[in-house]
């Protein structure tokens, strides 16, 4: 116990070894500003966003809050009374004031008390299923950029009856190869327009230790294709955990969405396992 409260608060106290650090990390899945999103698209503000693919990078988040503020004046004219206004000035506050920060932290705490081991708490939660009786959770958020590599870490202490481990929920490398962006470590991702699930990918499963390509921003496709629009692809290759029936098996795992026009878009995925260890000695 003493252990993994020494090594928890080693990583709090790194904040300190990366206050040097820019901030750039991408926008972990479950964060609010998505629901702010998605409001604006329906409000006509986004028509290059594509959002049924989480994460998204800060940088996009903030070119999308560009293209909102472009697109204002005319919604201001037909909606006087609007709320729009002030959310947008909301997230342009937050975000482009932490562009300009050298270093992003937060710390928070949760705790959970029931008779019996609850479902609706560890649904979408990263797999974090709650036992019965006490609960807590200690964790924080440290991301920032060296040398163009964006960092981001979630370690958190779960505390029970009688138990307590530390677990590193995300902690991920993000990094830009001209239009790609390529994601190293342990991410969350989510795969849909459901608001509350995903038939493929989602938080509602522990984050997968990967490695993720995508496009920086959705681009227009060229030549025959334009019509198609908008287009953005996401690869990923995973690997699955120890404890299942083929240990450490892989995932790949390939999505492209498209976007015709402002108010419609579309999403063709494939998702398949392969590998882990025993697999070719087994015989059905």
């Amino acid at each position: 116990m003493l252990l993994k409260c020494f090594l928890f608060c080693s990583v709090l106290l790194s904040a300190f070894v990366l206050s040097a650090l820019s901030s750039y990390a991408g926008l972990p899945v479950g964060t609010e500003a998505y629901d702010d999103l998605e409001y604006l698209e329906l409000k006509g503000l986004l028509p290059s966003a594509i959002l049924s693919t989480k994460p998204i990078s800060r940088r996009e988040m903030r070119r999308l809050l560009r293209e909102a503020r472009t697109g204002l004046p005319r919604h201001t004219r037909s909606a006087p009374s609007s709320s729009v206004p002030m959310l947008l000035k909301r997230l342009e506050n937050r975000f482009d004031t932490e562009s300009g920060r050298h270093f992003n932290s937060s710390v928070y705490a949760k705790a959970l008390y029931s008779e019996n081991a609850p479902e609706f708490s560890g649904v979408n939660n990263n797999g974090d299923g709650p036992g019965a009786g006490f609960n807590a959770r200690l964790g924080a958020r440290l991301e920032g950029n060296v040398g163009g590599i964006s960092l981001y870490l979630n370690p958190e202490l779960r505390a029970g009856e009688g138990t307590a481990t530390g677990e590193l929920v995300e902690g991920y490398a993000e990094f830009e190869l001209g239009p790609v962006e390529i994601v190293a470590g342990r991410e969350a991702m989510w795969w849909g327009p459901g608001a509350h699930g995903a038939l493929l990918i989602s938080n509602n499963a522990a984050p997968l230790d990967l490695v993720r390509a995508t496009t920086t921003h959705p681009a227009p496709l060229p030549w025959i294709l334009s019509p198609l629009g908008l287009f953005k692809p996401t690869f990923f290759l995973a690997r699955l955990e120890e404890n299942r029936d083929f240990p450490n098996a892989n995932l790949l795992g390939m999505r492209l969405d498209f976007k015709p026009t402002p108010r419609f878009r579309f999403a063709l995925s494939r998702v398949f396992m392969f590998g882990g260890e025993g697999r070719g000695s087994r015989t059905g």
